[in-house]
């Protein structure tokens, strides 16, 4: 199932200012998810600033478990994306695949990264989602994360002081675990990775370890 969704940037047709533009953006997806999953529509305001006349945003999978939308990067072969997965794997879990910057190429997707995470978590209100994964590779979060650390943070302070954690914690996954750190070498961020787990409730290493082999 494939969509596209055409997002334009309108002029009116008399300007008092030449300098001045009025931003138009209205999407709405009106589909129904295979698997039984409920309908639903997105309106996003002011989802983008950009010069470009005319964003597409194609919605390349809205399924049971899946939340996917996609924007090619003119000049790039890797197109910007936000995908959420859910798994019903150890009480519910929901990971994040976000790609909206591409530094290489200096530019920037027409989504916005906080509405979408909003979408996607509304996307999945009716599953029961006990934590949140994420794994940061050369992104905002992982230089926001080595940051942190260089400031005196500890790793789960610097996790939640991210734009990940942030947004974690403001829909209920305010305690973190750090499950896996490449630690940058000489500085060179394109060699980190973090990965992280985000729960509704605290718990131990030890704790999670158990629930991983299925002993509560």
């Amino acid at each position: 199932m494939h969509f596209k969704i055409s997002v334009k940037m309108l002029r009116p047709q008399n300007q008092i200012k030449p300098y001045l533009l009025i931003f138009c953006v209205q999407l709405l997806v009106s589909f129904v998810p295979f698997s039984g999953v409920k309908a639903q529509s997105m309106e996003c305001q002011n989802l983008f600033k950009t010069q470009n006349s005319i964003q597409s945003i194609d919605v390349i999978e809205m399924s049971e478990n899946v939340f996917h939308l996609q924007q090619t990067d003119e000049g790039s072969a890797k197109p910007f994306h936000f995908i959420a997965r859910y798994s019903s794997d150890h009480g519910g879990s929901l990971s994040f695949d976000v790609f909206l910057v591409n530094y290489k190429m200096g530019s920037r997707s027409a989504m916005r990264g906080a509405q979408l995470y909003q979408q996607a978590v509304d996307y999945f209100a009716d599953k029961q989602i006990n934590r949140v994964l994420c794994s940061w590779t050369y992104s905002d979060n992982s230089r926001e994360y080595y940051l942190n650390k260089s400031n005196g943070m500890s790793s789960e302070e610097a996790a939640l002081n991210t734009w990940s954690g942030r947004q974690a914690q403001l829909h209920g996954f305010p305690f973190p675990i750090i499950t896996y750190e490449w630690s940058p070498r000489d500085g060179e961020l394109p060699n980190t990775q973090v990965l992280v787990e985000f729960y509704r409730t605290e718990r131990t290493h030890w704790q999670r370890i158990r629930e991983f082999f299925g002993s509560y």
